[in-house]
């Protein structure tokens, strides 16, 4: 995210990316060789990563649309639907960026957030203190590596601190990156300081592991509050 982009129609945040369909299957256990094993829950929800921080930033109060790439099928309905009952607008062509385009985007962004095996392996160091020094280096002012279940490591040109998770029943993961990618945003929108966006941050995305799917447990600002 570049702090210094604004919208004229009065956004708060633009998302750039694609969006997807998550299939959800729950079994009592996992099926032995030339075995079946039938489902107890089947869920049907949206996913892809921009689309669900996007879909996060609704709930948490923020007016947001989405750029994106979809068809003229049943799955592409189903997700715009789901974007029309989230406050998420606008649908438009967009192409994902190959790999070799992300560095000098990286170049542009004030805020860099990157799950830790990225960031090991795009920078090429063995460590996460010089992968943030690696990022910093090409210009962001901030650096998250988000390390899972155990939180995520923040560095600015002046500090670095470690956030743990919360404490909370896990359910499922999936989409929390995501989740934490929304929340931090929102921190970012309102101006808080670096500290406090990523321990809200860190909130939202522990909350959604409380419930199946990738944006079910998206939670609402009162929620996160609490």
């Amino acid at each position: 995210m570049n702090k210094n982009s604004k919208d004229k129609k009065g956004f708060d945040v633009i998302g750039i990316g694609n969006c997807t369909v998550d299939l959800l299957g729950i079994v009592p256990s996992f099926p032995r060789p030339d075995t079946k094993n039938k489902m107890i829950r089947f869920i049907q929800q949206g996913g892809g990563p921009v689309a669900t921080a996007l879909v996060t930033l609704s709930r948490l109060g923020a007016k947001v649309s989405f750029i994106g790439k979809l068809g003229d099928n049943e799955f592409s309905h189903f997700v715009i639907n789901k974007f029309i009952q989230e406050g998420v607008k606008t649908v438009l062509d967009a192409e994902t960026p190959e790999k070799k385009e992300l560095f000098p985007l990286i170049k542009l962004i004030d805020f860099l957030i990157v799950p830790e095996e990225f960031a090991l392996g795009f920078s090429g160091k063995d460590n996460l203190k010089k992968a943030i020094e690696f990022f910093l280096k090409q210009g962001p002012e901030a650096v998250v590596i988000t390390q899972g279940k155990r939180g995520s490591l923040t560095g600015t040109k002046k500090k670095s601190f470690f956030q743990p998770t919360f404490n909370v029943p896990v359910v499922d993961t999936t989409g929390c990156g995501d989740v934490f990618h929304g929340g931090f945003i929102y921190g970012l929108l309102k101006d808080w300081p670096i500290e406090v966006i990523s321990e809200f941050a860190t909130a939202v995305a522990s909350l959604k592991y409380e419930k199946l799917g990738g944006r079910a447990g998206c939670p609402s600002f009162k929620r996160v509050k609490d």
